[in-house]
Parts: structure tokens; sequence; C-alpha cells
């Protein structure tokens, strides 16, 4: 019985000092959880929501009414439209198209197209994951 008592004693705070320094009851670990984001974290157990994805962005017209465009993000030239489109591309990176590269977790970028007549459109955009579009004219 002594022995019993003994053991008994030693054990319990043994347990305990488990649950103060990481035993069983611990949290779960957060963070990006999808095997696809660009910042999976293999060891996190619940989504915290800051997975991030690649996002591209293809510039395009649908006439060569304008002429050839100027593509600018942020106010830096990024490159030129020099044909157009009957409707939307099918996918990014085509031929006739200005096509960038960011994360979903990126601020806002502002675009601007100025076009050989002279003729300026533009706007606010951010990148979602995969592809989008943005038609310029």
């Amino acid at each position: 019985m002594t022995r019993t008592l003994f053991a008994f004693l030693l054990i319990v705070p043994l347990l305990s000092a488990c649950d103060v320094f990481g035993g069983s009851d611990d949290e779960p670990f957060p963070g990006c959880i999808d095997p696809t984001a660009l910042n999976f974290l293999p060891s996190a157990e619940i989504d915290d929501g800051s997975c991030f994805y690649q996002g591209v962005v293809s510039f395009y017209v649908t006439s060569e009414a304008n002429g050839p465009v100027d593509i600018f993000i942020n106010d830096q030239f990024t490159g030129t439209l020099d044909g157009f489109w009957s409707g939307q591309p099918g996918s990014c990176d085509q031929p006739f198209t200005v096509t960038i590269t960011g994360l979903t977790n990126a601020p806002r970028f502002k675009w601007t197209a100025v076009a050989g007549d002279g003729t300026v459109s533009g706007g606010e955009a951010f990148f979602v994951r995969g592809c989008s579009f943005i038609r310029v004219f």
C-alpha cells in the first residue's frame, strides 16, 4: 500500500506538469492549412485566414481604334498593348495583353492606360486568386 501511495504521489504532479508545459490539452496551432497557398504551414492545425496566393491580371483592349496603349502600374510603365481582342482573352499572358503578377494579400494597385490618340483610362484593382482581366478600352 505504501508503494502504491508513493507512486500516486509521484505521478499526479508529473501529470499536472504536462498540462502546464504543453501536454495534450494545448490549443491547436493556427496558420495557413491550404497546401495550394504560397504560405502553407504544414504544422498548422486550424485555419487563421492568413493564406495568400499568386494572382495574375491581364490588361487588354477590344478595338484598335485608340492605337497602341501604354499600361502603367503605380505610375511605372509596364508594357504596351499593340493588338486587340474581339472579346476577352481565354487565359492570362496571351498575345496583345500586358500581364502582371502579384500576391492576393497585397494592397490595391493603381493602373493607367494611355492610348496613342491621347485617351486615358484607369482605376484601382487588386489581385485575386488565379487569373483576372481588365479591359482598358
